[in-house]
């Protein structure tokens, strides 16, 4: 299912250039657009029982849960915006590493489902071939204790309109076995 998601995240991204160049032009999160992109994405691909914003677990709830070969799903969503000078790009001092955590605590939340929690984040915007996310993957690792496959469970995405050429990471990666 988290290839799915993530092959779903990145149609979005590409079918939407001109929204998401908005977003990364000004570095605005847009998680509330892509929560409702994915759960039409989801719904198309034939998961039943989809709710956005479903309540679990005492107060708790998920951006997405779905259901899918008689398995409850819960997903959490996160784009988080980098402060890496980019031109084309506003230069704004926003604490990536707060949006790191912000991640990682999504993580944590999710291994207290009942079901298959899904962790469904964005950084951007990434100057292209920098490797520093390379450095966020690898906190979320080892905190969460979850490894990360390139093409499996996160993707590099290159993204090139008007006068913004960079990059996207997107991934969906499970944070409970």
């Amino acid at each position: 299912m988290e290839n799915i998601i993530l092959r779903s995240v990145e149609d979005i991204i590409n079918n939407h250039v001109k929204l998401i160049h908005i977003a990364i032009r000004q570095r605005a999160k847009f998680e509330g657009w892509l929560k409702f992109e994915l759960a039409k994405q989801l719904e198309e691909f034939g998961v039943s029982e989809l709710s956005v914003e479903y309540t679990y677990n005492t107060g708790k709830s998920a951006d997405i849960s779905f259901l899918h070969n008689n398995q409850r799903y819960f997903l959490e969503l996160k784009t988080s915006n980098t402060n890496w000078r980019l031109a084309g790009v506003e230069s704004k001092t926003r604490p990536i590493t707060k949006n790191i955590g912000s991640i990682i605590n999504d993580g944590f939340k999710l291994r207290e489902c009942s079901g298959v929690g899904i962790l469904v984040f964005i950084l951007f915007p990434i100057p292209t071939g920098d490797k520093r996310w390379n450095q966020y993957l690898e906190r979320i690792s080892n905190l969460l204790e979850i490894s990360f496959e390139e093409v499996y469970n996160f993707k590099i995405i290159d993204f090139e309109y008007n006068n913004i050429k960079c990059q996207l990471l997107a991934s969906a990666i499970r944070t409970n076995l």
